[in-house]
């Protein structure tokens, strides 16, 4: 499952054909959710909106997602989970601070060392022995064993806008800046392993894959990059009509998540980048934050995937390959599941298709429209100079207009 956020809060479930059957959450206030973070065991999420106190949320019934605790403190700007417990997270504030918060005795467990700058993002390597904090054009590293000092910094060309560590090696860190910069640093070493400007304005999302050398990316410049991290070079690029606010990278590298400024949520197969597997109308409102649920050992999910249609079209020859081929055999009930899942995801695509081009179609009308009103009062204003006989003004506004060109 993964969770997807503007004003309101949406889980999607998992296999596929339940995509659409969102839980929703809805806040108490309507300002726009800027931060969210699942814990170890995906039970609880800890969000933040603009101007509000940090809530955890009740994630264990879908069906009723409800708060069970406010954090009071007005001047969080950043919170997360650690990755291994649902017992402590990190909170940083507008002020410069740095703390780790226990949920269960409801207090600060540990004060980090005080930043100069307010805290826009935090972020936990796999294992929880860094914290790296993002503030202004600095990544600040700090070990979360030793005494709360700052262990390194790494500064950027540019401010920053995003930031990740490696799902699997703790040493690797992901910083990527409103220039369209994105480097990648080794914590462990102090140095540079790659840095390359992906995109022409801010970068907006970072996912690293857990098997392979892979970096995804999201900016407002409307592109998605796969970067191969081992030749330095982009292996494709996905261009949309609208800016990426966000993006997040399942952790089986299968699936990809994209939050969109005109509040979809793409979901793209990474055996298949072309076209995204499904385009959800899921907020009213810029999508903010993607972010897919924590693996764990019973979860059902990896065992399920979205299909591309060349996937589809191998199921459906598998199943048929294995019906009997001789007298009149009624199809397993797998394969008459199968094709209403099949059906009722083309159905669903093809009304978003549908509302997709008549928003279009409006929009190509108001153009119209509006350039034909331009020149019917350009048109309006010549005749009205011809009709007053007045030609040294008639011959001025044609050349004014020739200069204008």
């Amino acid at each position: 499952m993964f969770v997807s956020c503007a004003n309101t809060l949406r889980v999607n479930s998992w296999p596929p054909e339940l995509i659409h059957e969102a839980s929703e959450f809805l806040p108490q206030h309507a300002s726009k959710i800027t931060h969210t973070s699942w814990c170890n065991d995906n039970s609880y999420m800890a969000i933040l909106q603009e101007g509000e106190k940090p809530q955890i949320l009740s994630t264990k019934n879908l069906g009723n997602i409800r708060v069970v605790h406010t954090i009071n403190n007005n001047d969080v700007s950043s919170i997360t989970f650690k990755q291994t417990t649902k017992k402590h997270l990190a909170i940083g504030t507008k002020s410069g601070d740095v703390v780790i918060y226990d949920t269960k005795s409801r207090d600060i467990a540990k004060n980090f060392a005080k930043l100069v700058a307010p805290i826009e993002l935090l972020e936990f390597s796999y294992d929880d022995l860094q914290l790296a904090a993002l503030c202004d054009d600095t990544a600040v590293v700090f070990y979360t064993e030793t005494d709360g000092e700052v262990n390194s910094e790494y500064k950027q060309n540019s401010r920053c806008s995003s930031m990740k560590f490696h799902p699997s090696l703790s040493s690797k860190l992901a910083v990527g800046c409103r220039n369209g910069y994105v480097t990648l640093w080794d914590t462990k070493l102090s140095s540079k392993l790659y840095n390359s400007q992906l995109h022409s304005k801010s970068v907006t999302g970072i996912s690293l894959s857990r098997n392979g050398n892979f970096l995804i990316t999201g900016g407002r410049d409307h592109k998605i990059c796969l970067t191969d991290l081992n030749s330095g070079e982009c292996q494709f690029r996905i261009n949309l009509n609208v800016p990426v606010n966000t993006v997040d990278l399942r952790f089986d590298d299968k699936i990809v998540g994209v939050g969109l400024e005109d509040g979809s949520v793409y979901l793209y197969d990474m055996s298949f980048t072309v076209q995204p597997l499904l385009c959800l109308r899921q907020h009213k409102a810029p999508v903010n934050n993607i972010s897919f649920a924590h693996c764990l050992d019973d979860f059902s999910e990896s065992e399920s995937q979205i299909s591309s249609l060349t996937s589809i079209q191998n199921r459906l020859s598998e199943v048929r390959m294995s019906c009997p081929k001789t007298g009149v055999a009624k199809p397993p009930d797998n394969l008459e599941k199968f094709k209403r899942d099949v059906l009722k995801m083309v159905k669903i695509q093809g009304e978003d298709l549908e509302n997709q081009l008549t928003e279009h179609c409006q929009k190509f009308q108001m153009f119209i429209n509006n350039e034909f009103k331009m020149v019917n009062e350009l048109m309006k204003g010549k005749w009205e100079v011809f009709a007053a006989g007045d030609f040294n003004k008639l011959f001025n506004g044609s050349e004014y207009c020739e200069s204008e060109m």
